[in-house]
């Protein structure tokens, strides 16, 4: 800025240097003396702008104590100022202070407002402004001063007074008159003063500074007058000189002008050459204005696009901007997006659009199939809009989507909230109710899986269905032992059914078994009769039928059915061999038939396969030889069973039977020695009896037996009376456990084995006490009692306790010793099922540790194995699945995952249909991917779990394919719906990343003038 003296300094001036002439003319030596000179040619060299050289002079005259100290101290305070030295504010400061009435203390106050001005104070500087005597100044630093002093007040929003000193300033002088001229259009643009605005803000003209600024003040002013040709025409002529951001302003005015007067032809033009400058990018309005212009030209791909952009956020535009785009999904026939997009309508304050877009949310569910979301939609909107003009469709397609949902655990509570449920609405009841209780039957639930049959049987409106329900009701009766309530089941069955029905036929097998298992073989046998001539021999369950038919006979002493049928199944390939032939020498050593007896029994035991009845079928052959009276060839039967099966629990009748041919043959203590072992290795065996009366009998026959005494002993007490306190004390334990009162039990339990340390029932209670542990998810105590068990190898607890310490020891998440402890059930494992568990717990225990190869080799055992549990080959393809998925094997891994989905609505398929979209995912096929994750909420919509990570894995797809607005609506649909906690939290979170996407595409609203 120039420099400037105000007119009190001049006249200051005037006078102090008169002083100095009369003093060098009255006397010389004085002048020197005094140094009044010192302070004239300082304030010659401060006009001269030589500050320090100045303020160096007004330190030595102010040392020599001169006469004008206050006016030195102010030039002082001023030199410093203009140097910048911090000193100079605070002693010009301290000269007002203490000189408020000298000449100087006005122009420093003005001096001390530009100080305070130039450093960004503007408080400061407005109190020193309206402090200072405007008389004093200059017409230059007047204007200068209303000014400076008007901007503070402009940026305290004191517009008014603000606008009083910018005219001052512009009366004052020239200097300011366009910066004070923008100033003021401003202030009167913001109050709609638009003429007045105009005035000033046209004086501006081309100065550098304001041109820009201003310009889009009156381009802003032409839109808001809707003044098209002014508007046209200005910023035409002030294009080519305007910079990017008026030119970005000058476009978006001039396509929101034509948006306004439905031009959107020439609103696109313009609205689009706004998004090219700048960097296309725009905020929320202005997608939406830009997108409804394309939508009303008809271009939908475009429209499409800016609809998407404009509803990512959250304000009107966007309740607008997702209704749209909604409608234009519908018109291109892509519903899903549809769907996300009329859920993002629903948040705003447009009453009308919330309500059709509700209904369409609804609506379009269901005619995609996602029954589950169709239901939910259609409750909520009826409870919101019970009167609507959509109400009868609304409640016709809610009907027709309790028929068809697989969220039956939806449809069941909202029927039973209705008290007199229609005919369609019973019949959506029935459906939903029953195949719930398919689904929990397929987890292995049967009590509650009964309840929901129970449910579907009390609304019979479907034959068909009622007739199925009530087999699987007796299913469900039978698999607890629930037998009465099973007969019933099963019996009701054949009576809503007709004779030629499948579940008409199956009931029959159903009363076979439960009547099988009751002991009652006659009535079973005709019920597997009946069964096995109805339902021909390709029927699953035909080959059981037979089989238990001839066990029937067997039991029956029908010796020569049973034959004949046993014979007939050894010529079947898929029964199990081994059984039927230990069967069948059972048969034939029954009817008088020794050496086809033992024939049959040889096949069993030299049978190259493992088999639970080899050590029975051994056992049974040395039996023919005793009962042949061909002792020797019984020993040597017996001393082979103890040399390759010592750890069989029939040892101790192998032990029994021995001893008995001993004593036929008179070698007396061999007999004795075998009976011994049974009373010291298995005194509460049920063999202890016959051990203890075949020793008297050798005593009768003279043989010194010196421990009989003590084994007498031992028997009593290890096998008291049934009216015992012990035992009334243990069936008491026991009664807690089978009502699944564990806490009780575990207390009561571990009180009986403290008061009886020594009983016959330790086993079994520490059986019981182990497996209330596990029921508690108590897994350390459970795996602590459950090895005490496991030392004893001969437990008839062995396989039980090894399955379970196993899961237990996974869930502990020890998969080393849980693989231990799975080869320990191989190898002391009974049967087919035990070797299954043994594989089925390795296969996991192995694929918790990363050790793929062992995992598969596992898994392809379960699945090729002749016999496993239902479901258990579709969880041996899910874990295969999943090594080949960790390993990127994806084609494998698609291939298991495909196997798994056969026949399998249980949440092991749930898991694989995820599993096949994840691996679309990662290949890139993202569209491919979330149609398979459509298919998955459509046909498992009861697994919430699966549901929620699905519709994450749909957001991620979303994302990859830059569908930026589905992804957002997909989130947080999750976030308002989903019932699980890390469902919601690992939505939010990816929601926050793409907040950020978001913000690359959407600027923060801005006023318009920039």
């Amino acid at each position: 800025m120039a420099k400037q003296v105000t007119q009190g300094m001049r006249n200051l001036m005037t006078v102090v240097l008169c002083f100095s002439s009369v003093l060098v003319f009255g006397q010389q030596t004085i002048y020197q003396e005094t140094g009044e000179a010192l302070f004239s040619d300082a304030l010659s060299l401060y006009e001269s702008n030589n500050y320090l050289v100045a303020l160096e002079k007004l330190d030595k005259y102010l040392e020599q104590g001169g006469a004008l100290k206050s006016e030195a101290t102010y030039y002082r305070a001023m030199c410093l100022l203009k140097t910048g030295d911090n000193r100079g504010e605070r002693e010009l400061d301290k000269f007002v202070s203490t000189n408020g009435s000298h000449p100087l203390a006005s122009s420093a106050y003005f001096y001390l407002g530009n100080y305070y001005f130039s450093k960004g104070d503007f408080k400061k500087a407005r109190k020193s402004y309206e402090t200072a005597d405007i008389s004093s100044l200059s017409n230059q630093e007047k204007s200068e001063m209303f000014f400076k002093l008007g901007y503070c007040l402009f940026l305290n929003k004191e517009t008014d007074k603000s606008a009083i000193n910018f005219r001052n300033s512009i009366t004052s002088g020239k200097q300011y008159e366009i910066p004070a001229s923008y100033y003021l259009g401003y202030i009167h643009f913001q109050k709609n003063e638009f003429p007045e605005a105009l005035n000033y803000l046209l004086k501006v003209g081309d100065n550098s500074e304001y041109k820009q600024p201003a310009s889009q003040l009156i381009a802003n002013i032409y839109y808001k007058r809707k003044d098209e040709q002014k508007l046209v025409s200005f910023t035409n002529d002030n294009f080519g000189s305007a910079d990017k951001e008026t030119q970005k302003l000058f476009n978006r005015l001039l396509g929101e002008l034509f948006f306004d007067l439905k031009k959107y032809q020439q609103a696109v033009r313009y609205l689009q050459q706004h998004l090219e400058l700048a960097d296309n990018k725009m905020n929320e309005e202005g997608y939406y204005k830009l997108a409804f212009s394309y939508y009303m030209i008809k271009d939908d791909q475009q429209a499409i696009t800016y609809f998407q952009k404009a509803g990512l956020g959250s304000g009107p535009m966007s309740q607008t901007s997702s209704y749209y785009l909604g409608q234009l999904y519908l018109r291109n026939k892509n519903p899903e997006f549809a769907i996300r997009s009329f859920e993002k309508a629903l948040n705003g304050s447009n009453e009308e659009i919330k309500l059709e877009s509700a209904f369409l949310v609804g609506k379009i569910n269901f005619q995609q199939g996602q029954f589950s979301e169709s239901i939910r939609s259609l409750q909520q909107f009826l409870k919101q809009y019970p009167n609507s003009k959509f109400k009868n469709e609304a409640n016709q397609l809610l009907a027709n989507a309790f028929l068809k949902t697989s969220n039956y655990d939806q449809a069941i509570a909202y029927l039973e909230s209705i008290p007199n449920r229609s005919y369609d609405l019973n019949k959506a009841y029935q459906n939903a109710t029953f195949h719930k209780g398919q689904l929990v039957f397929n987890d292995s639930r049967f009590s509650e899986a009964a309840k929901y049959f129970k449910k579907s049987v009390s609304a019979p409106i479907d034959k068909e269905i009622n007739a199925r329900a009530n087999y699987l009701l007796g299913e469900c009766y039978s698999l607890v032992e629930n037998y009465p309530q099973a007969i019933n089941a099963f019996e009701q069955c054949k009576r809503v059914s007709n004779r030629s029905d499948i579940w008409n036929i199956n009931s029959d097998y159903g009363l076979a078994y439960i009547y099988y298992n009751l002991k009652d073989y006659n009535r079973a046998r005709d019920y597997f009769s009946s069964f096995t001539s109805r339902s021909g021999k390709y029927h699953d369950f035909y080959l059981d039928g037979m089989m238990r038919l001839a066990d029937c006979h067997y039991v029956l002493k029908n010796y020569s059915q049973a034959i004949q049928q046993y014979e007939y199944l050894t010529r079947e390939p898929t029964v199990p061999k081994d059984y039927i032939y230990f069967q069948l020498g059972l048969t034939y050593q029954l009817n008088n038939q020794p050496q086809k007896a033992i024939n049959s029994f040889e096949v069993v035991v030299n049978s190259e396969f493992p088999s639970t009845y080899k050590d029975n079928a051994l056992f049974q052959m040395g039996i023919s030889y005793l009962e042949a009276s061909q002792y020797k060839n019984a020993i040597t039967y017996f001393d082979r069973f103890e040399r390759d099966m010592s750890t069989s629990g029939l040892m101790p009748y192998v032990r029994s039977k021995r001893a008995l041919c001993y004593f036929n043959l008179n070698q007396l203590e061999y007999a004795a020695n075998d009976y011994r072992a049974i009373l010291e290795n298995n005194i509460t065996h049920p063999s202890a009896n016959d051990a203890l009366l075949g020793l008297q009998e050798l005593r009768k026959k003279g043989l010194n037996i010196p421990s009989f005494d003590r084994y007498m002993s031992a028997y009593q007490q290890a096998n008291p009376d049934d009216s015992s306190l012990e035992v009334i004390s243990f069936e008491s334990a026991k009664t807690y456990y089978y009502n699944q009162e564990y806490a009780k039990a575990i207390e009561a339990l571990k009180s009986f084995q403290d008061k009886y340390p020594k009983s016959s029932y330790t086993e079994d209670a520490s059986y019981f006490l182990g497996d209330s542990y596990y029921r508690m998810e108590d897994w350390p105590r459970a795996v602590e009692v459950f090895t005490r068990i496991t030392k004893n190898t001969s437990s008839n607890y062995l396989s039980r306790v090894l399955d379970k310490k196993g899961r237990a020891l996974i869930r502990m998440k020890e998969y080393q010793q849980a693989i231990y402890n799975y080869d320990q059930l191989a190898a002391f494992g009974l049967n087919r099922k035990d070797q299954y568990l043994a594989d089925e717990g390795k296969m996991q225990s192995y694929f918790s540790l990363a050790n793929n190869d062992s995992a598969v080799h596992y898994a392809k055992k379960i699945i090729e194995s002749e016999w496993k549990p239902v479901g258990a080959e579709a969880q041996a393809q899910l874990v295969q699945g999943k090594v080949f998925l960790n390993i990127k094997q994806y084609d494998k891994a698609g291939t298991s995952f495909q196997q798994v989905l056969k026949d399998n609505k249980s949440e092991t398929a749930a898991e694989a249909r995820y599993y096949q979209a994840y691996i679309q995912h990662l290949q890139g096929n993202y569209k491919s991917s979330v149609e398979t994750l459509f298919t998955l909420n459509e046909e498992y919509a009861s697994y919430d779990f699966w549901i929620g990570k699905s519709f994450i894995l749909i957001a991620d797809n979303y994302m990859k394919m830059n569908e930026l607005f589905q992804a957002q609506a997909t989130l947080n649909s999750i976030i308002e719906k989903s019932p699980s906690k890390a469902i919601v939290d690992e939505a939010r979170k990816k929601l926050e990343k793409l907040e950020v996407e978001r913000s690359k595409v959407i600027e923060s609203d801005t006023v318009k003038n920039g």
